[in-house]
């Protein structure tokens, strides 16, 4: 009984946060840095020109989850940063 008590407790935890910092990762052929600071994360990359549309959006979302296994939610542009919060929830990466 109790190991069954253990395997419910640990499939329902939530998921741990995400390592603090900046990181490098590559979506859709372009190099994108993940800020993370606490709950709030930022998606941008280093070119001179970055248009805010939907695509990049896409492709900045995509990049918080793979530098951070979490999706982000409520976000926002600041200048040529995605900018929002991180959910770790259970379907948080599908």
């Amino acid at each position: 009984m109790f190991s069954i008590l253990a395997l419910i407790a640990i499939q329902t935890a939530p998921a741990a946060p995400p390592a603090q910092g900046n990181h490098k990762v590559e979506v859709d052929g372009q190099t994108y840095r993940v800020f993370i600071k606490g709950r709030k994360v930022s998606a941008f990359n280093k070119s001179i020109v970055v248009m805010r549309t939907p695509e990049r959006g896409d492709s900045m979302r995509k990049a918080v989850i793979a530098a951070t296994g979490c999706r982000m939610k409520d976000e926002y542009w600041e200048g040529s940063h995605l900018t929002g919060l991180l959910d770790c929830g259970a379907a948080a990466t599908q």
